[in-house]
């Protein structure tokens, strides 16, 4: 399951228990990158708030963007975990399985638009190398009617795929056990990614 132990749901009491019926997804269980901070558990709120607001809440990217982007950075980083849960979302509102396989494998191929291909340059270029004066990326996206919130955006939701993708490669954490060869969950089942209806 893991390198450190996680806690399981049956284990679980006091906050962490109050916690994991929070944030249980709706096929039942809680998904294992949100159990690896059984060990901290302090920290698993603010995960779940940073990650919620800035894949849901209202952004000039779409929902469809941003998980382009969080799967994007996945495959950069060679994350199994999060390239498949990402996938599967971004699948889930698009309903198109090959554009998810363009986007694993090969996102200047996907049937995407030419700001999109250009917004995912940039995630994977601070991705791959965060040191560099991405400044030019900047004025590129502000030329393609990228507005300045929409730019932060695009950073903090690559930021935060890095930061998830470190947590799960660094402390081992295995995929749960509804994925298809494919790499996709069966569609006709909620998963927390509907949560919200979206």
């Amino acid at each position: 399951m893991a390198w450190i132990r996680m806690i399981s749901e049956e284990e679980a009491s006091g906050d962490l228990k109050s916690l994991y019926e929070t944030y249980q997804a709706p096929w039942g269980s809680v998904d294992n990158v949100l159990k690896i901070h059984s060990a901290s558990p302090k920290t698993l709120k603010p995960h779940m708030d940073l990650y919620r607001t800035i894949m849901f809440a209202p952004s000039p990217l779409t929902r469809p963007q941003r998980e382009m982007i969080g799967l994007v950075v996945s495959a950069t980083n060679g994350c199994h975990y999060c390239v498949n849960h990402h996938g599967d979302a971004l699948y889930r509102l698009t309903k198109n399985k090959t554009l998810v396989k363009q986007l694993r494998s090969d996102y200047h191929e996907a049937g995407i638009s030419d700001q999109e291909k250009l917004m995912l340059e940039f995630s994977v270029a601070l991705t791959s190398k965060p040191q560099e004066n991405h400044r030019i990326f900047i004025e590129r996206l502000k030329s393609n009617d990228f507005t300045d919130e929409g730019i932060h955006d695009v950073v903090a939701i690559t930021s935060y795929f890095n930061f998830v993708n470190r947590i799960v490669q660094g402390l081992g954490v295995d995929l749960e056990h509804y994925w298809d060869d494919q790499g996709f969950s069966n569609p006709d089942l909620p998963m927390a990614h509907d949560r919200r209806g979206e």
